[in-house]
């Protein structure tokens, strides 16, 4: 407080507190896999998102145009995938909405929990969101 400017007012407080922890990398695993999507829908980013179970944390990834994607650093333990299409580029899941109507981005969770281990890349996730665009009907059998 005896500090001031040049209008005669104290200083606020300067030191600032950071608190952050490290992980040894050693500890972490990553999961790997491939996106197909439609050839027309090929310039549309994909994101792929992972969701520990149990825990409010999300790691996600943005596609380029590869078709594989690569989720490092994730702490070991379980996880649910999802992957949706971000037509809006806003890297988020847009669920639509009715004024103004906007579609919602097609997702696709995976079918399976994914384990991830330490030091150890879960690799053969594999996404078909053509699947999300195919007009085929099932037949009835007689």
């Amino acid at each position: 407080t005896k500090l001031q400017n040049l209008w005669g007012k104290s200083f606020g407080d300067s030191i600032y507190s950071f608190n952050f922890s490290t992980m040894d990398w050693a500890q972490l695993g990553e999961i790997s896999g491939t996106i197909s999507v439609p050839d027309s829908l090929k310039h549309v980013p994909v994101i792929v998102e992972a969701f520990p179970l149990g825990k409010e944390e999300r790691y996600s990834w943005v596609r380029n145009q590869r078709r594989t994607f690569y989720l490092p650093f994730l702490p070991d333990g379980f996880y649910r995938l999802r992957a949706f299409l971000d037509r809006n580029g806003n890297e988020e899941l847009d669920k639509g909405r009715t004024r103004p109507f906007q579609l919602a981005e097609p997702s696709l969770w995976y079918a399976d929990t994914v384990k991830v281990r330490k030091r150890w890349t879960t690799q053969g996730i594999r996404f078909h969101l053509e699947t999300l665009f195919s007009s085929t009907t099932a037949k009835s059998e007689e």
